[in-house]
């Protein structure tokens, strides 16, 4: 499925960006759910789940623990909810995907990259690869 808009609660939003900045000056990572019944162009991200980046300290990359994604999936289902993408930051840098980024993106998956300086959110941009190409997608926030 591919996607050209990504709304986001207001209040995911909040919990997004408190990981992100806190991060800082390291990425922030984290993931992104989705109602299992949706279905159409536009996704509504529903819940995110912070995530410990394995390579802390680095500010140039992120990694989650296998198993701690699995675990907030398993969490995640008993509200019907699915994995719908991964968000991270990119600190003192700008909210684009770096070769890495685009090399490790799975297809389908939604991913929201933070643009941090010195701290603070400062742009958010979202991406999806369909069929091995990466198309900009607009990020939405929705009030409540």
């Amino acid at each position: 499925m591919s996607f050209n808009k990504i709304h986001i609660n207001d209040e995911v939003l909040k919990i997004m960006v408190s990981s992100v900045e806190a991060s800082y000056p390291a990425e922030g990572c984290g993931l992104l759910f989705k109602a299992d019944d949706h279905a159409g162009p536009e996704l509504k991200v529903k819940a995110a789940a912070v995530c410990f980046n394995e390579a802390k300290g680095v500010s140039e990359h992120y990694r989650m623990d296998p198993m701690e994604v699995f675990k907030h999936e398993e969490n995640r289902a008993k509200e019907n909810l699915s994995l719908s993408g991964i968000y991270h930051s990119h600190p003192d840098k700008p909210a684009i995907l770096s070769e890495e980024d685009i090399r490790e993106m799975l297809p389908g998956m939604v991913y929201i990259v933070f643009s941090v300086l010195s701290g603070k959110v400062k742009d958010i941009k979202g991406f999806i690869k369909h069929e091995n190409v990466v198309h900009y997608a607009e990020v939405e926030v929705q009030g409540g």
